[in-house]
């Protein structure tokens, strides 16, 4: 989900008895919704991340699955406030087969720059891809390859430099903090929690460059 402001609210889901990517638009606060399909070629929409600039530009990022669990990175991007949309495919990702949870997670800071963090199951890595020029080409980059990482993850930009990723390190059973300050050119990485098995189902938000909350 996505908002804009207090009326202006998006929603993109995968419909699983149709296998397409779905978008639900409200005007006013939530009382009345429009639902309507974005993509509906094979079997697309499982772990779909959405982020509206304002009430027109809005971005999504989601899977496509060939055969059974062989999945591709898809984008999808309306600048008329969901009423047409262009979709294209970013990459593939690898075959998820018992591998992990392959979710992706999208942010822009303005229409142009889009970042989506994501586990490519084939190599169990974690994967940064970076748009310049609103999606019509990315940059593709691994973060963090130490064992098996990247499940579950989130990502929040505040602006162009300044990137913060969580993640799951399914290896080593712990919460992970990925932070970038010159847009995804380099990366530290940290962990944030290790008592127990903890990470899974972790969500970011950064206010600015010092403010940072993760809950998993």
């Amino acid at each position: 989900i996505s908002a804009t402001d207090a009326n202006n609210i998006f929603i993109s889901y995968y419909d699983v008895t149709n296998l397409d990517l779905k978008f639900a638009k409200s005007t006013n606060g939530g009382t009345n919704w429009a639902i309507s399909t974005i993509d509906s070629t094979g079997t697309v929409g499982r772990y779909t991340s959405i982020n509206a600039i304002d009430a027109n530009n809005i971005f999504i990022s989601y899977y496509e699955t060939i055969g059974t669990w062989d999945y591709y990175l898809k984008f999808a991007k309306s600048t008329n406030a969901g009423a047409n949309w262009t979709t294209s495919t970013i990459g593939y990702v690898g075959y998820a087969g018992g591998t992990g949870v392959s979710n992706n997670s999208l942010n822009a800071t303005d229409t142009n720059n889009i970042f989506i963090s994501y586990y490519e199951a084939g190599s169990a890595n974690l994967v940064f891809a970076k748009s310049t020029n609103a999606g019509a080409n990315w940059a593709t980059s691994t973060i963090d390859s130490a064992g098996n990482v990247g499940q579950y993850t989130s990502i929040s930009a505040t602006d162009t430099n300044n990137i913060f990723i969580s993640y799951y390190d399914a290896t080593n059973a712990v919460l992970k903090f990925a932070k970038s300050t010159n847009g995804g050119t380099n990366w530290t990485i940290s962990t944030i929690d290790s008592a127990g098995n903890v990470g899974t189902y972790t969500s970011i938000s950064a206010t600015d460059a010092n403010n940072i909350f993760i809950s998993y």
